[in-house]
């Protein structure tokens, strides 16, 4: 289920004003290069994706913007409980 976040403080790229990013959940796809456990570096290559924003609109995210973005992903990443047995 995606997740959006409300900017603290908006994010000027070209002649948009960003004010939220709605992250994604992501996939296999997205996990392929990050280490375990993620860096930051890792986690907002990620977010970049998940948001569907360019790496440069990430990386003027204002810090506790950043953090709260990460959290997010790191939530994103954590196991589920098990719902029953698998195969």
């Amino acid at each position: 289920m995606p997740v959006t976040i409300t900017l603290s403080e908006p994010v000027e790229f070209g002649q948009k004003t960003i004010t939220e990013l709605t992250l994604q959940e992501p996939k296999a796809k997205h996990l392929r290069k990050i280490n375990l456990p993620p860096t930051m570096d890792d986690l907002l290559n990620i977010a970049s994706k998940l948001a569907g924003e360019a790496p440069a609109v990430i990386d003027e995210l204002a810090a506790r913007d950043a953090l709260r973005v990460a959290e997010v992903i790191g939530g994103f990443l954590e196991p589920t409980p098990a719902t029953g047995r698998t195969a």
